[in-house]
C-alpha cells in the first residue's frame, strides 16, 4: 500500500503539476541544478516551467515564490562565506 495515494494534499499538489503520480513529478525535478539564471530565477523554477505541460500554478506565482525564496537566502547568506547552496522545494525530489 502506497500511503501518497491515501493524502489528500499530496493529491492536490500532484493536480497542480498536472500528474497523477508522485514518481512523475520525482523524476522531472531530481536532476534540476542549484542556483540562478543569468536573468535571477532558479534553475528549479525554470525546471518547473518547463517540464509540466499541464501546470496549473500561475507563472507569475511561482515567479514570486521563486523571488521570496531568494530573498530569504540571501538574508541568510550576508557574510557567509561559502554561500548556502539551497534547491527549491527540497521534499519533491526525494
Amino acid at each position: 500500500m502506497n500511503i501518497e495515494k491515501y493524502l489528500v494534499l499530496n493529491k492536490y499538489l500532484l493536480s497542480l503539476f498536472g500528474v497523477s503520480d508522485f514518481r512523475d513529478l520525482q523524476e522531472k525535478l531530481k536532476d534540476a541544478p542549484v542556483g540562478v539564471d543569468s536573468d535571477g530565477r532558479s534553475y528549479f523554477i525554470n525546471v518547473l516551467r518547463s517540464s509540466f505541460e499541464n501546470l496549473k500554478l500561475p507563472e507569475d506565482l511561482l515567479l514570486r515564490y521563486d523571488e521570496n525564496i531568494q530573498f530569504y537566502v540571501r538574508k541568510i547568506n550576508y557574510k557567509r562565506e561559502p554561500d548556502y547552496p539551497y534547491k527549491l522545494l527540497p521534499i519533491l525530489p526525494l
